[in-house]
């Protein structure tokens, strides 16, 4: 059974910055990277946020629940994540923010972000 990380809704101060080498600059980085990702087991792994009454909203107004590590940080619609991606860098680069969240969650991070050719830098 999974343990499930309880993580920041909106994390700032300390950062994680991952360099996409092998992908090409321009607007789709994002987009690409999460379609990607999708395909990691790390990507679905369980969250829960420190304020369960944040979620994402799709046009009808139906929540879109933050229950997962992919959903935290790419974003859903009404709920901007916690990484920011830098497709016009050179290379391209992922930002994210994490506050104080557990070792554990810095490893899976890494572990996703890698599966897809990322590095992260000191």
């Amino acid at each position: 059974m999974r343990v499930k990380f309880v993580l920041p809704a909106r994390a700032y101060g300390k950062r994680l910055v991952y360099e996409f080498r092998n992908y090409a600059q321009g607007p789709s980085f994002k987009v690409f990277l999460r379609e990607k990702l999708k395909g990691v087991p790390e990507y679905h792994t369980p969250i829960e946020l420190d304020n369960p009454a944040i979620a994402g909203r799709t046009d009808t107004g139906v929540p879109i629940p933050i229950n997962t590590l992919g959903k935290w940080l790419f974003g859903v619609p009404g709920y901007a994540g916690n990484a920011v991606f830098d497709g016009f860098s050179d290379p391209p680069k992922v930002v994210v923010n994490i506050s104080e969240v557990q070792p554990e969650v810095i490893e899976l991070i890494d572990r996703l972000f890698s599966a897809a050719g990322g590095v992260r830098q000191e």
